[in-house]
């Protein structure tokens, strides 16, 4: 028996740059991680269409902390007609189990906590709001698909459900399209229907865009969404699948008997001279 554990991973670089929950979609996040000790910074708008200034501003920090870990802090603006503003802070992070289940590739409990010191007038992002779920995938490849299941709770109130899929399609380095679906992001009865477009520019910038859907109490109609994304480790939406050994490795006893007599065979050659 090998005593050897393979797991596969992507390499160092950045293949789901995600908006609003770190690593992943527009608002979904997915199973991948930042890589390990690699920040990046994002600068997105989020509008409503034939809505005038109405949209909401967006800037997030993330980083890998470990090749499992990840964590990100945002900042949102968002001007929904009201004389003043919604400023609020979002602090999150996922964990990636580092094992490998039954037909899920890969799977991540993720979490995030929103807070303002404003009233919220907010029609497009609610804040003051906790948010946990788990997401898992089945196959990380050209095409990577990801649900999740989790809860939403406000600040004061009993949390509801929330679900979502996404579709992450990859055909070139350079290229990546996504479509996902959010029930419950947002409070009871919202749904988000979103897709993007992310496109590389340089090795290490990349810009977001795409259209999509909302559903609120508050506002009901299209949106836009567009950004722009700069890492400290390359962009890659398709990188190569490595494998990373653990450092012992325990010989079989086949081996161990092919080593013994090898050594056996030296000695008796010796003896022979």
């Amino acid at each position: 028996m090998i005593a050897v554990m393979n797991i596969p991973a992507a390499a160092q670089n950045y293949a789901e740059l995600g908006m609003m929950s770190g690593s992943g979609m527009v608002f979904m996040p997915t199973t991948s991680i930042s890589p390990n000790a690699q920040f990046r910074v994002d600068i997105s708008r989020i509008g409503l269409f034939l809505q005038g200034g109405h949209g909401l501003n967006l800037v997030s920090v993330s980083s890998g902390l470990s090749r499992s870990v990840e964590a990100y802090l945002k900042f949102t603006d968002e001007q929904s007609g009201f004389a003043q503003s919604t400023i609020a802070m979002n602090i999150g992070g996922k964990f990636t189990f580092p094992v490998l289940l039954p037909v899920i590739r890969k799977a991540s409990l993720w979490g995030e906590f929103a807070t303002s010191q404003s009233e919220d007038h907010s029609r497009l992002y609610p804040f003051k709001y906790s948010r946990a779920a788990v997401i898992v995938t089945p196959f990380t490849d050209i095409i990577r698909p990801s649900l999740l299941i989790g809860a939403a709770k406000p600040q004061g109130a009993d949390a509801d459900l929330m679900t979502g899929a996404c579709l992450i399609v990859s055909p070139f380095h350079t290229t990546q399209f996504g479509f996902e679906y959010l029930h419950g992001y947002a409070g009871r009865s919202t749904d988000d229907v979103t897709m993007i477009c992310n496109a590389r520019l340089y090795s290490n910038v990349s810009i977001h865009a795409g259209p999509g859907y909302i559903s609120r109490p508050a506002v009901s109609g299209w949106i836009w969404t567009i950004g722009l994304s700069l890492s400290s480790s390359d962009c890659d939406f398709h990188p190569m699948i490595v494998e990373h050994k653990s450092e012992y490795h325990l010989p079989s006893i086949e081996e161990i008997e092919k080593g013994s007599s090898g050594d056996k065979k030296e000695s008796n050659e010796d003896n022979k001279q």
